[in-house]
């Protein structure tokens, strides 16, 4: 039951921000078919049905691929206060096994089973990713909401009835699809040769939620460095009026390492 710290790291990197890169892409633009949307279009229709919420908690659960080979099944729950806290619970076996609070400048673990805990700064999931992503971003791929969303942005028709846009930021070729009845995002990838890193992310069951839908299920796979994967499922989502509970202490006992320039 120890969580190793390259699986900790997984976590941070595909849980919560795994949307970034895959299988390489062109960004040449196909002409527009009849009946097909523009581009600018395409980005209203996306913009008109983001999600959004002031509170919102996801259960659920998920089963990945360890980077050191084998399989770790772990139940989740993830709470959130729009633009401000990330919290993160993994146990296993109902035992806590991991704890993530995520502000908007700084990240915190807790690994209960090993008795320590990893800080980092915020910028170090960029230094990791080679992305600017903000900590709204990070919030928005979890949810489902498109991020790196600009002009330079090309259709590219529509492949198995959804719409694709192609882009790329910060030497990473980024591909969309979105499903073209709630212009929700259905699948997201990318790849970045420079940095050896391509992953995908795979959005599907979107359910409606308030207003609007968030997905119920999906696929994360990390082609390089490492291959891994991860599937998840959430059984139930909450949108909040109020702030649920954010409690997370680190233990004076615990052992504490950290990441990136944080210390």
């Amino acid at each position: 039951m120890k969580i190793h710290s390259s699986f900790l790291l997984f976590c941070i990197t595909v849980l919560l921000f795994s949307a970034c890169k895959s299988k390489e892409v062109v960004t040449n633009p196909k002409p527009k078919s009849e009946g097909e949307l523009s581009k600018a279009e395409l980005l209203d229709h996306i913009q008109e049905n983001r999600f959004d919420f002031d509170y919102l908690v996801i259960r659920g659960k998920a089963v990945a691929d360890k980077p050191e080979g084998g399989e770790q099944h772990f139940n989740y729950k993830i709470s959130m206060a729009r633009d401000s806290l990330l919290l993160l619970s993994v146990s296993l076996m109902g035992i806590e096994g991991m704890k993530l609070l995520v502000r908007p400048d700084s990240i915190f673990a807790r690994l209960s089973l090993e008795h320590r805990a990893i800080l980092s700064d915020f910028s170090y999931i960029s230094t990791q990713t080679g992305l600017p992503l903000t900590f709204s971003m990070l919030q928005d791929l979890i949810i489902g909401n498109a991020v790196f969303l600009n002009d330079s942005l090309e259709t590219d028709g529509k492949k198995e009835g959804e719409y694709k846009l192609l882009g790329t930021i910060s030497g990473a070729k980024l591909g969309y699809r979105f499903d073209p009845q709630n212009f929700r995002m259905t699948f997201l990838e990318g790849n970045d040769q420079a940095r050896n890193r391509k992953s995908s992310i795979s959005f599907s069951d979107y359910n409606p939620t308030g207003n609007r839908t968030i997905p119920g299920s999906g696929k994360m796979l990390v082609e390089k460095p490492r291959k891994f994967s991860l599937n998840f499922e959430h059984a139930k989502v909450e949108v909040l009026q109020s702030p649920p509970d954010f409690s997370f202490q680190i233990p004076p006992s615990y052992d504490i390492e950290y990441a990136g320039d944080s210390k």
